[in-house]
């Protein structure tokens, strides 16, 4: 009895498996005599163990193989029963070798240890491949050594197209590009084999820095860090991080950011303990959360709040700590207000109502200001956003529902 693939038929009169006397076409596939055919509920075709050396879609399979398909009819994987050379590669018996939509190896279930692309492979795991056919994970058979990277046995390696090794875990205490490295360290290259991230087996001192276990440290290429997991407090350039927190550098090698380990000072600015800090590749401070109410440039900025700063030095942002005039305009407590770097407000909501330009302004709408003093936009509390032209004419409104200032 031959089943079409979307046929329904009662569950006993269904033929769930039998064996092919003859040659027959099956969804549109020619099988060999003396194969076996699998059916699943529905009728579909889901596996032939194949009685003859035959084609199947495209890709020969020799005698004992089973191959399996998907509910659409695309083979899937084949089962192989004997050695077998599938797109180049010599696929040990009991292998699963599983295809990309396009035909293409995709991953393989190993039947037995192997060698693949110079890669010894364990045997009951799971190897992956590019569309190139070329090896891109493995979990090894035995400890190998790659491209002067010894990883370990029962650990997953990962390698670019090119063949280059792209992760690993060590076999033992190694130094690779002038840093030490413990055993069981987990390793991710560059494809020019330059170290890219580590995850450190127990802590380290990596170029000063006292590194947690863990994923613990990355590197640009040039080879300098990236960022670092801290082990313990330290002092970095000056700063002192706290431990467990993340420092992150310029390529240049300059403090970017970290979370503070204690309230210190500044370039001036009183900074709060477990607050990130940020700094501009010249060491200048580039934002803080403030330890506490004070006045900078002033400006009264509020406690536990964060506050932005130029390159320069000049205040960049604030969340105001009181109710204050600012270039003429009553500026709203415990709102952010921005400044251009001549210092002139750029941004700010309104302590209460007031008049500008002729127009009377309800508290709580946010003012944008140019730089000359001349209104640009306002978002009233409940309303669009209304932009303003260099005349002081209203030129378009706009919604605001994602504009209004945190």
């Amino acid at each position: 009895m031959l089943l079409r693939p979307a046929l329904k038929v009662p569950s006993d009169v269904l033929i769930r498996e039998r064996s092919l006397t003859r040659n027959e076409t099956i969804q549109g596939m020619e099988f060999l005599k003396g194969g076996k055919a699998h059916f699943a509920e529905s009728g579909e075709l889901q596996y032939v163990n194949l009685g003859a050396d035959q084609f199947v879609q495209g890709k020969k399979f020799i005698k004992g193989a089973t191959v399996y398909f998907d509910p659409d009819g695309k083979m899937q994987y084949v089962y192989l029963a004997e050695d077998y050379f599938i797109g180049g590669i010599e696929f040990k018996k009991g292998a699963s070798v599983y295809f990309s939509e396009s035909g293409g190896l995709q991953h393989a279930i190993l039947g037995a240890d192997q060698e693949i692309d110079g890669v010894f492979c364990a045997r009951e795991t799971k190897v992956v491949f590019y569309g190139s056919g070329r090896l891109q994970q493995a979990t090894l058979a035995q400890g190998q050594k790659i491209q002067d990277i010894s990883c370990a046995q029962g650990t997953i390696v990962g390698l670019y197209e090119s063949g280059r090794l792209q992760s690993g875990t060590l076999a033992e205490d190694a130094v690779i590009q002038g840093i030490k490295f413990d055993k069981n360290t987990y390793v991710i290259f560059y494809e020019s084999g330059k170290i890219k991230n580590a995850f450190l087996a127990l802590p380290a001192n990596i170029k000063g820095l006292a590194c947690a276990n863990g994923p613990s440290v990355s590197f640009y290429e040039s080879g300098e860090i990236d960022w670092a997991l801290l082990a313990a407090v330290s002092e970095v350039q000056g700063i002192f991080c706290a431990g467990g927190s993340t420092v992150g550098f310029y390529r240049s090698g300059k403090l970017q950011y970290a979370i503070l380990s204690e309230d210190q000072e500044i370039n001036g600015i009183f900074c709060a303990r477990g607050g990130k800090a940020g700094f501009y590749e010249s060491g200048k401070l580039q934002y803080a959360v403030l330890e506490k109410n004070q006045r900078i440039q002033e400006i009264d900025c509020a406690e536990a709040t964060s506050a932005g700063f130029y390159e320069s030095g000049r205040l960049q942002y604030a969340v105001l700590a009181i109710d204050q005039e600012i270039n003429s305009v009553l500026c709203a407590q415990k709102t952010k207000a921005g400044f251009y770097e001549s210092g002139r407000l750029q941004y700010a909501v309104l302590a209460e109502n007031q008049n500008m330009q002729g127009m009377e302004l309800v508290g709580g709408t946010i003012v944008g200001l140019r730089e000359t003093g001349e209104l640009k936009y306002m978002i009233p509390p409940q309303g669009s956003k209304i932009n303003f032209d260099e005349t002081g004419a209203a030129w378009n409104a706009e919604r605001s529902s994602d504009e209004r200032l945190e």
